[in-house]
């Protein structure tokens, strides 16, 4: 368990990176995401837990003593969980996955540095996609040549929809009835 000095010491920071993907200001709690031009606010105890997170602080008894540490004692399993569902709400809302924050069973939680790489990259292609792209929204007439044309699909017997079946039966019966 950490004292109180050594939780302030710890949150005590001005701009926190997580790589390339993340940028913490803890003067004006917001998270900047840089490759996606996206900046979320965030509560103190929002930056709080990302505080401990990106610092590999990644115990549910720790995390809680960090980010209450005035009282700590008297927070439960509860207020845990509601931040860590805010948390991820917030990521949802502005269109990020949920899951870019793990809950390790029965330890705590961790970010997922896997999927933040691929949110970066997707983001990061996305942007060169649109860069493609002239003024008007309209693919330029080099990129039109390179698309590739839809390719016909040839059904076989065993690919006939079993409804057709059916029908060609009921049509059949009704031929025969009728015909009697």
């Amino acid at each position: 368990m950490l004292s109180v000095e050594e939780c302030m010491e710890l949150l005590d920071v001005e701009t926190l990176c997580f790589e390339e993907f993340m940028v913490i200001d803890c003067n004006m709690n917001t998270m900047a995401i840089p490759s996606m031009g996206i900046t979320l606010d965030l509560n103190e105890s929002q930056k709080r837990l990302l505080i401990c997170l990106i610092k590999k602080v990644n115990a549910k008894r720790e995390i809680i003593n960090i980010v209450w540490y005035e009282n700590h004692q008297r927070i439960s399993d509860n207020n845990y969980h509601q931040l860590t569902f805010q948390l991820r709400s917030l990521f949802q809302r502005n269109g990020l996955p949920a899951n870019l924050l793990v809950t390790i069973p029965y330890y705590g939680l961790k970010l997922n540095e896997n999927l933040w790489r691929t949110v970066v990259r997707d983001s990061h292609s996305d942007v060169a996609k649109d860069e493609k792209k002239n003024y008007a929204g309209k693919e330029t007439p080099q990129q039109e040549e390179n698309k590739e044309q839809p390719v016909e699909k040839k059904t076989r017997p065993g690919d006939t929809p079993p409804y057709i079946f059916m029908f060609s039966f009921f049509m059949l019966s009704l031929a025969v009835y009728w015909f009697k």
